[in-house]
């Protein structure tokens, strides 16, 4: 964002501004998890999604005057604030479908997937936009670079952004979980709950019992405490997450 803003831009006081993109998106959470909670977090992060769209298209041609800068950073930090909130919070709710229909919760699985293509993601990106500049002529440290990195820039940060954010919203419209399933399958967990909790105080030996949905038998005082403690437990650290 620096060297965007240094010489694509040609702004020359600019320490400040790469900070309205956090401040904003964390001021933004809180009006992002009532939208979330009235039209459901797949909507609510499709209409994120479509708005970036033209916003991250406008910084190929951004003038660099600072009264056109701070609003687009300002909208860009709002709407990075769903990509902070929804993808933590859509992750419960996957796990708990997988829950009812394999039987099995793998929250470790999803979760460092999770993280380590995010980490994958940021580190490719790193290594193709160092790739472009230094054929671009970038020279580090210098004070003059060549007027190819600048546009280098702007296509970085342009392109690249607005074809994932298409590619996003397709694998978003194949995303099968909605407010509807959603509910549906916390009704059967929370059933499931209340049968195991009754199970285990009535007899010490946890009776044989089959998930709702899934495919296989749960063994004698096996799997069946395993995803009362797991269900039960987890819960409380997801509930906030998965309640938006």
């Amino acid at each position: 964002m620096a060297l965007y803003l240094r010489y694509s831009l040609h702004v020359k006081n600019f320490q400040f501004i790469p900070l309205i993109v956090p401040v904003s998106a964390c001021c933004s959470i809180p009006i992002w998890q009532k939208v979330a909670g009235k039209f459901g977090k797949k909507t609510t992060l499709a209409i994120a999604l479509v708005c970036e769209l033209p916003m991250y298209s406008l910084l190929s041609v951004l003038p660099g005057k600072q009264y056109l800068i701070f609003p687009v950073y300002i909208i860009l930090g709002c709407l990075g604030g769903v990509m902070i909130l929804l993808p933590w919070s859509m992750i419960p709710d996957v796990i708990d479908d997988f829950t009812i229909k394999t039987g099995m919760r793998k929250e470790g699985i999803f979760y460092s997937f999770y993280v380590f293509f995010t980490k994958f993601a940021v580190g490719m990106a790193l290594g193709m936009s160092t790739l472009a500049l230094e054929f671009t002529g970038y020279k580090s440290g210098a004070c003059v670079q060549p007027r190819a990195v600048g546009v280098t820039l702007r296509v970085l940060v342009s392109a690249p952004s607005s074809v994932l954010l298409v590619l996003s919203l397709f694998c978003l419209r194949q995303y099968p979980i909605t407010e509807q399933t959603r509910e549906e399958t916390r009704s059967q967990l929370q059933k499931l709950r209340e049968k195991n909790r009754s199970t285990q105080s009535q007899d010490p030996k946890l009776k044989v019992e089959k998930i709702p949905g899934g495919e296989s038998d749960v063994n004698e005082n096996g799997y069946s405490f395993f995803l009362f403690r797991q269900s039960y437990y987890s819960s409380s650290s997801a509930e906030g997450l998965s309640n938006l």
